[in-house]
């Protein structure tokens, strides 16, 4: 979202003073997305589709840090199910270091108005 488009060495690190940041996110779900369903007995050929929105923070040129957070896609959609289901919010912590040495900790998290959603459903975050 931010930072220097090419990857010369010599160029000086963006520096971000502390403060609480958002990005929006968006994108749309396809229109022949299968919807999530879990099949538990696994000995029996069970299976399951699952969806994730992950977040990434990247550090350094080594050190990237993730979270994944869960949503359920429906059909057909009960738009009133969706309306009343509870929003995503789910937040992690990075630790930041140079040199081995604890320069801090970076809080992130990432918001969706809903856990259900439908195939062809735009999804819009933070």
């Amino acid at each position: 979202l931010f930072g220097h488009p090419t990857k010369d060495p010599d160029i000086t690190p963006v520096e971000i003073p502390p403060g609480v940041y958002t990005y929006p996110f968006a994108f749309r779900l396809p229109m022949q997305l299968p919807e999530s369903f879990h099949a538990a007995d696994w000995s029996q050929g069970g299976g399951e589709v699952q969806y994730h929105v992950i977040t990434y923070a990247k550090m350094s040129a080594h050190v990237i840090d993730e979270s994944h957070h869960s949503f359920t896609v429906v059909v057909p959609i009960n738009r009133k199910d969706q309306l009343s289901s509870p929003p995503v919010r789910g937040t992690a912590t990075a630790v930041l270091t140079k040199q081995f040495a604890h320069k801090g900790e970076c809080e992130f998290t990432v918001s969706l108005p809903h856990t259900i959603y439908a195939a062809d459903d735009t999804i819009e975050g933070e």
